[in-house]
């Protein structure tokens, strides 16, 4: 059996990581696609948990560890995209102005969902850890807003945003 030196594990990492550059698919650019965060806030640990009885109604919101909320504002004009990408958190969107169509890397139809303002389907929720991409692919300009927790402070090599390949079965871009 042959061992690999740490250099040459080292090289093939480089490889790997460029590669992945290469192939990743980045997003339109201003003053196509404009990202402003409008807040963001430190957290200690949370235990949040609601009930109405009323309406029969409950929500529950942990996080250990201090957090960060951060609410942002994406406007995109016709034909922009944020490219391939995935989070490592969920996200909660709401469209007010416009028209998303979302696309999951892991849907092997590749067939994105319309999320329109002003209809219940105006908030849906940006899956973590999923590659997707969401276009601008109406004639008026988009304006979404994205309700995103992380870790105050995350792991080395983690970003909020990581760039992701086309997956195969998508012609989207």
């Amino acid at each position: 059996m042959k061992i690999i030196g740490p250099a040459a594990l080292l090289a093939g990492f480089v490889v790997l990581a460029v590669a992945a550059t290469a192939l990743a698919t980045p997003g339109s650019t201003a003053p196509n696609l404009v990202s402003e965060t409008l807040a963001s806030g430190n957290y200690a640990s949370l235990a949040l948990k609601n009930k109405i009885d009323a309406v029969d109604w409950e929500s529950e919101l942990e996080a250990k560890g201090e957090s960060n909320l951060v609410i942002a504002r994406n406007t995109l004009q016709p034909g922009a995209t944020f490219g391939w990408h995935s989070h490592p958190v969920s996200s909660l969107v709401i469209v007010t102005k416009g028209a998303s169509t979302f696309y999951r890397g892991d849907d092997p139809d590749c067939e994105g969902e319309n999320h329109i303002a002003g209809t219940p389907s105006a908030a849906y929720v940006d899956p973590g850890g999923t590659v997707h991409l969401a276009k601008n692919e109406g004639a008026e300009v988009l304006e979404l807003y994205v309700i995103r927790l992380f870790p105050k402070t995350l792991p080395p090599g983690v970003t909020a945003r990581i760039d992701q390949p086309k997956p195969a079965q998508c012609n989207v871009s």
